[in-house]
């Protein structure tokens, strides 16, 4: 694993504002300026929600009855009805299939198959909330046969996008040799000192080699780290 190190921040990202938490017309109109952003999403908000008075009702309507609201296209009209099927599959999905990570094996058996036709070096990342459920797992870096790079600001921002309480992390050796390497222990020792900074746990770094595997918490080498880092942190803290 290599130390190169890349930070990619995305300000141009449209995001849902606070208030429209607690204002139907903001939450609307924001919905609205991505489908539509040339027309005046608050216009059209106000037009909507005095035809149909709640947002829920702007949802429910059948398309065909929003297109007679003025300045509402099929476009629009087809992707606000839509909204409700779309909310019922995401939480079907979200209740079926969340993985719920206890301990080293149940990470293991979660990420391994991501491995399995790696010829290059990967990295993934598994993050965690508090409760253990898996937020996030996917490919964090890709390197060379031999080396991956170590993006350790973009695995910092998974962990404060996705309120991360605890990560593992996965890289392999297509040599077969899944025995840590200096770079290896060096990197690990990264991450847990960058992820000390946001109070995120990193519980195992796996190593995997072709039909093998090498977990450096049961392989006893991430607790001296962790042990390190935390008394280095401590000292600059006092």
């Amino acid at each position: 694993m290599a130390g190169k190190k890349r930070l990619t921040a995305r300000d141009d990202i449209p995001r849902l504002p606070r208030q429209a938490e607690e204002s139907p017309e903001e939450a609307l109109a924001f919905y609205l300026r991505l489908l539509r952003p040339d027309t005046d999403p608050y216009l059209l908000a106000r037009r909507l929600l005095e035809r149909f008075d709640r947002l829920s009702d702007v949802f429910n309507a059948p398309p065909e009855v929003l297109l007679h609201v003025q300045g509402v296209e099929p476009r629009i009209a087809g992707a606000l009805s839509a909204l409700p099927d779309l909310a019922r599959l995401y939480e079907r999905e979200k209740r079926n299939h969340r993985l719920r990570l206890f301990n080293t094996q149940s990470a293991f058996e979660a990420v391994c198959g991501r491995f399995a036709a790696a010829r290059r070096e990967i990295l993934v990342l598994q993050v965690l909330d508090s409760k253990g459920y898996l937020q996030y797992m996917g490919i964090v870096g890709e390197g060379s046969t031999d080396k991956v790079p170590l993006l350790i600001p973009e695995i910092v921002q998974l962990c404060l996008l996705y309120d991360a309480d605890t990560v593992f992390l996965s890289h392999n050796h297509p040599s077969g040799n899944v025995m840590p390497s200096h770079e290896d222990i060096v990197a690990t020792r990264e991450v847990v000192l960058a992820l000390a900074g946001i109070h995120v746990n990193l519980f195992d770094h796996f190593i995997f080699g072709g039909d093998d595997f090498f977990s450096m918490l049961d392989g006893g080498l991430l607790k001296p780290i962790k042990d390190e880092v935390y008394a280095f942190r401590r000292e600059l803290l006092e």
